[in-house]
């Protein structure tokens, strides 16, 4: 196959994921407190707003009992919803994995006020890796 009849993107495998990512509810929280079963580790993805390509990850999750996606905005900062994610997968063991671990998630405000706190995360960003109750 020549670079000119070799395809340059897996289409198969997007329209794959695309009909797995359509077949769960995504998570939209409300106000409120949250167990958050981590059901995969994500998968990267870029979404279009405004003419802005912005940086995503889609995780399968759980909460009560109830299959979800969740897509969340790669963010900058240890506070940010990303970051807090983060601590959690590289500072809880088993470390570098969010798979099978779940989060207690508090929810605050609306629309661009709204804030998310991970319990878990809170006063670990500078512990060494420590043991959590899966």
């Amino acid at each position: 196959m020549t670079d000119e009849t070799k395809p340059q993107m897996d289409y198969f495998g997007r329209a794959t994921r695309l009909t797995e990512a359509e077949s769960k509810e995504w998570f939209k929280c409300s106000e409120g407190k949250y167990k958050v079963l981590f059901l995969s580790e994500g998968t990267p993805f870029e979404q279009e707003w405004e003419g802005e390509t912005i940086s995503k990850i889609r995780f399968d999750i759980e909460v009560t009992g109830k299959p979800y996606s969740l897509s969340v905005t790669e963010g900058q900062t240890k506070n940010s919803f990303y970051g807090q994610l983060m601590m959690v997968a590289t500072k809880l063991k088993p470390i570098n994995k969010l798979e099978g671990k779940t989060i207690t998630l508090i929810v605050t405000g609306e629309g661009k006020k709204k804030r998310y706190t991970v319990l878990e995360s809170v006063g670990i960003s500078d512990e060494e890796p420590k043991e959590i109750q899966l």
